[in-house]
């Protein structure tokens, strides 16, 4: 019999002084009731630095993982894994190399990336990441994989998904599998409207909680 894949969706919402992680883990894409989920407090939340957003929400993912206590085949995360095209690390390219690239990691973005080498607008994104450690950002860069960097790392350019009847694209890239893939699978997932069911679970999870607590 063949092992049901292991998918988790993961969020966090930020309070005055806390942090509210959570994860909802399923089984096929299709999905629409979760097979367990989970949320984590982390009272020890990291400052915010402009341009190093994964310093703070990293661990937070980290934590609400461990705390489902099953190991993922793909975590999908809401923002970006590579920004804009340029293959410079978003938040979920961090994810994947801190889980040694075991689990495929899918970022579902709301909003466009707008790459800060041709634009000085904000939009809610991230600058330029200057002082990234060198040599994690090396490991990161795809000229320094195995060179099969389209299998190891999927493309860095977002791929539109339109769902339902919005006008409004989700943008979705990944490490681990390829973007075209990884979009084939958020536009499959349950749900009639623009954002998939279990992904809206998450995001209220993650808002309406604020105490530890997991559900079996």
């Amino acid at each position: 019999m063949l092992r049901k894949p292991n998918l988790i969706c993961v969020d966090v919402d930020y309070r005055e002084s806390i942090a509210v992680a959570a994860g909802v883990l399923f089984h096929a894409w299709g999905d629409e009731v979760p097979a367990k989920e989970a949320t984590v407090t982390i009272r020890e939340v990291q400052p915010y630095q402009p341009g190093q957003f994964f310093r703070r929400e990293l661990p937070c993912l980290v934590r609400v993982l461990d705390a489902l206590g099953t190991r993922p085949d793909t975590v999908i995360i809401d923002g970006y894994v590579w920004l804009g095209s340029t293959d410079r690390p978003g938040l979920g390219a961090f994810l994947f190399e801190t889980l040694s690239r075991e689990a495929a990691v899918i970022g579902v973005a709301k909003r466009r990336f707008r790459d800060w080498s041709s634009s000085q607008q904000t939009a809610g994104n991230l600058p330029p990441h200057e002082d990234f450690p060198s040599v994690l950002a090396r490991s990161l860069t795809p000229a320094a994989t195995c060179g099969e960097c389209a299998r190891c790392f999927g493309s860095t350019n977002a791929v539109e998904v339109f769902r339902g009847r919005s006008r409004s694209p989700l943008y979705v890239t990944a490490a681990g599998m390829d973007s075209s893939e990884a979009a084939g699978h958020i536009r499959s997932m349950h749900g009639k409207y623009r954002i998939p069911t279990l992904l809206k679970r998450v995001d209220r999870l993650s808002r309406s909680s604020t105490v530890y607590h997991c559900l079996f």
